[in-house]
């Protein structure tokens, strides 16, 4: 056989092999969990977002802060963006809420006009903004989220892993949420406020829609 022959079927073999170990490291990098419900700690500066593997907790922004603490707020969809990063207990991920027009009347669809909320290009039927989050996980450590505050139907996020979950696992702290003796769940001594009732399915195709 030709040497020329011979370095190319070497070369190929080498790119086969090398193609199979980048699909195996990018599965490896990324983790799953099931996101249960979006939660607000009583003074409303810490959105929390209860999942079955993780607890994540975001400090609010005033612009989120605001739209949290809002007394309309139950009009409110909300989507923590299906795909997000983290380095150990740190986090960043992409919030969206939204809501749908044909429910607002004109004082909320003024309120959300002015924090920013806009029409979404491929759909005229709801505003959305968009909020960038950073913030802390913790293991969830077997804490149930009560039905009352749950998701009707769960989804899954995945969160692509810095650091291999494996190297920090044990070390992560367990959730500072708590559950009190009528089923609530506590943070610092107050009750967590359910933010908004409904996941929105706002990130299509692994898109934002916009």
């Amino acid at each position: 056989m030709p040497v020329v022959v011979q370095r190319l079927i070497a070369l190929l073999l080498c790119l086969a092999q090398l193609g199979c170990v980048t699909s195996f490291w990018m599965k490896d990098r990324y983790s799953k969990d099931t996101i249960r419900s979006f939660t607000v700690t009583g003074d409303g500066s810490e959105l929390v977002v209860l999942g079955d593997k993780y607890h994540y907790f975001f400090p609010s922004s005033a612009p989120l802060l605001k739209v949290l603490t809002w007394e309309g707020r139950a009009v409110l969809e909300a989507d923590f963006d299906h795909t997000f990063s983290a380095d150990r207990d740190k986090v960043k991920g992409t919030l969206y809420l939204s809501a749908r027009i044909d429910r607002l009347d004109e004082v909320q669809r003024a309120f959300l006009l002015q924090a920013g909320f806009r029409e979404s290009e491929s759909s005229r039927t709801s505003l959305y903004k968009r909020f960038d989050l950073e913030g802390r996980r913790y293991s969830a450590a077997g804490v149930h989220v009560p039905d009352d505050i749950a998701f009707a139907q769960p989804y899954e996020v995945y969160v692509l892993e810095v650091t291999p979950p494996e190297m920090f696992a044990a070390k992560l702290l367990a959730t500072p949420v708590t559950v009190a003796a009528d089923g609530a769940l506590i943070v610092g001594g107050i009750a967590l406020v359910i933010v908004v009732a409904t996941a929105a399915v706002l990130v299509e195709g692994g898109r934002a829609l916009k």
